[in-house]
């Protein structure tokens, strides 16, 4: 019979066998051991002792994970190219990168409403006109426009500071500033934010005959602000005067950026003031392009080592600027030839892309096949390498089966396509997605795959193999149509994760009804070298459990306590934006002067133990190393 233990019962606790783990060097853990490991395993250890927490914040721990991630094409957002020596919690930016991308993937495929991690309220300062999250979401472009139309700002801010979201910059743009467009880009040997954006202005039109033909310096405003109407509804200029749209190009080196937030100072102390005044402006003009016709979809990339960008014209015209230096710019208009069998048809560019890789422009237009059915065409161009204005013929061109089409919008991956023959299993690069929203009222949603295809046999008789995008039934995919009627949509275009939101009328600032989250259905062509398939090994995988699957409902709505009520209730949505990659959704009112922040993926944040514990092993070690030379002197 087992003994009966009552409360005065004394029970030895025998020590276990002893742990030689600790033993092992630093160096031997982490390369040796933690490769071995989940990414659960690695945050359990930091609640072992001091010893494991400092070794889990171990940089090339984190960055290894990062590599698996890539392995099995997690949409991971791009690492900002920063300084990498400024300051200490620099490292944690590929922890969070590693954390971010496993449960927002997680959250997303989830058949239940997105699980929020955290939200934040962000004092803009004014109305917010439009606003822009960098890639990878970590800043924030918002232009404010105040009650009187007469300060109207454009703020850069950080999103993931210490003690919350911090403005870090700001410049005066003169009028209302839209259609923001921001991408990481190494202008001149200098990394840095690239931020574009459109403003307008009414002046004077200039009579030809007194200049001779050219282009005049208009000096003369009326009394008009353009600024105290919305930026999207046309308007007819009054008699004698010219709406002028501008693009204006800002460069913000990210040096800069990284000094504004450095975590060791705050704003007013005297080496922060000091700082400030040694740093050079922020915000650097870089040039830009002036038109009388309507400038809208902009996009910012590089091509052939110059940064460029392109927009669309009007309704009829696109333009693509090479940037050659800060103050000049070399410009292509182009001029698309209509679609056969459709010349006498009248047509509207939607939307244009470009694919820099491949030097091309995926263009796409709305064809008014009659009064009440419009289709949509979609045509690859070359990037214009020339300056001037011409008539350019498609390469390659598909008709979509939509046929009661209201908008396109065209969503890219910014990774290269070019795969060297040694690493072509590492698969082709991510789709693009196209989203047509429809009168129904609904939205459509294709895929586009690349093509491999084999280039010129060179003088040695091997020719390299490309990933390229054309256009062929084959490979553009319908992943999925959702009807929303009674409510009109509107989407937040991604590759893989977007959001969908309906609208309860069609004022100024909306109110809405619902937020959805979408993931794409991931339907693949019948041709299997277009569709990268992960090789299920043990040792590659990131989590315990495994990446979790497509989940069969693609659309979920987003059941977050008063998300809605929030926006209707403080004068409808006025700006609104989203990153897929980390899963972050930034909007704000029409009667609000602040910005909310919902984190729909997990991240970590500074711990100051670490800081201490850091210190005390490297004071620990220097008493040591002194310790070894007394004694062996």
């Amino acid at each position: 019979m087992a003994p009966r233990y009552t409360a005065r019962t004394r029970v030895s606790h025998q020590p276990g066998p002893p742990c030689y783990l600790q033993r092992l060097s630093a160096d031997t853990l982490v390369d040796d051991v933690f490769i071995y490991l989940h990414v659960e395993d690695v945050l359990c250890l930091r609640r072992v002792n001091k010893a494991f927490y400092i070794l889990s914040h171990t940089p090339s721990i984190w960055k290894r994970l990062l590599i698996r991630l890539q392995r099995l094409r997690y949409p991971i957002p791009p690492l900002p190219p920063l300084q990498r020596n400024t300051f200490s919690n620099i490292d944690l930016d590929v922890e969070q990168l590693v954390i971010r991308s496993i449960t927002v993937d997680e959250n997303w495929k989830s058949t239940s409403s997105p699980r929020l991690y955290n939200k934040a309220l962000i004092n803009a300062g004014a109305c917010v006109v439009d606003m822009k999250l960098a890639p990878g979401g970590k800043y924030l472009l918002v232009s404010t426009n105040d009650a009187s139309n007469q300060h109207c700002y454009l703020t850069v801010f950080l999103m993931d500071h210490p003690d919350g979201p911090q403005a870090l910059a700001r410049v005066h743009t003169t009028s209302k500033a839209y259609h923001l467009e921001v991408r990481y880009a190494n202008l001149w040997g200098c990394w840095g934010l690239w931020v574009a954006f459109v403003r307008r202005a009414l002046k004077l039109a200039p009579d030809k005959d007194t200049y001779g033909g050219q282009q005049p310096v208009y000096e003369y405003y009326c009394n008009i602000d353009l600024s105290d109407l919305s930026h999207e509804t046309e308007i007819d200029p009054p008699p004698g005067y010219v709406i002028h749209y501008e693009v204006v190009c800002y460069h913000i080196p990210l040096e800069t950026l990284e000094m504004l937030s450095d975590p060791r100072l705050f704003a007013g102390c005297p080496q922060f003031i000091k700082k400030v005044q040694d740093a050079p402006e922020p915000f650097n003009d870089i040039g830009g392009f002036v038109s009388v016709g309507a400038i809208s979809n902009i996009t910012v990339f590089q091509y052939q080592s110059k940064p460029r960008f392109v927009a669309k014209l009007g309704d009829k015209c696109i333009i693509c600027a090479a940037m050659v230096d800060p103050n000049r710019n070399e410009l292509s208009i182009m001029s698309i030839a209509p679609v056969p069998n459709f010349e006498h048809n009248e047509y509207v560019i939607e939307a244009v892309h470009p694919i820099p890789n491949q030097g091309s422009l995926l263009v796409a237009r709305k064809i008014h096949v009659g009064r009440e059915f419009c289709m949509a065409a979609l045509e690859i161009y070359d990037i214009p390498t020339t300056t001037g204005q011409g008539i350019h013929e498609a390469k390659h061109r598909l008709t979509l089966t939509d046929r009661d089409i209201v908008s396109i919008q065209i969503s890219g991956c910014e990774s290269p396509i070019t795969v060297p023959e040694e690493i072509l299993s590492s698969g082709p690069p991510d789709p693009i997605s196209i989203y047509v929203r429809m009168k129904q009222p609904g939205v459509s949603h294709y895929s586009l795959y690349p093509a491999l295809v084999n280039l010129p046999i060179n003088k040695f008789g091997l020719g390299p193999r490309r990933y390229r995008f054309t256009l062929d039934e084959k490979n553009l995919i319908v992943q999925s149509v959702h009807l929303t009627r009674p409510y009109d949509c509107r989407v937040l275009p991604a590759v893989h994760r977007s959001i969908l939101y309906n609208l309860l009328d069609a004022h100024l600032h909306p109110a809405v009804a619902n937020i959805r989250r979408h993931h794409s259905a991931s339907n693949v062509p019948a041709d299997e070298k277009c569709v990268y398939k992960p090789p299920v090994l043990e040792d590659e995988q990131v989590t315990r459990h495994g990446r979790p699957k497509v989940p069969k409902k693609i659309y979920v709505t987003v059941d977050t306590p008063g998300l809605t009520d929030e926006i209707n209730q403080n004068g409808g949505l006025s700006a609104i934006t989203w990153d897929e990659g980390i899963g972050r959704l930034c909007f704000a009112t029409g009667n609000d002067s602040s910005i909310r922040m919902l984190d729909y993926g997990q991240s970590t944040h500074p711990d100051s133990r670490l800081q201490k514990w850091k210190a005390e092993l490297a004071d620990r070690e220097r008493r040591r190393e002194i310790w070894e030379d007394i004694r062996y002197f």
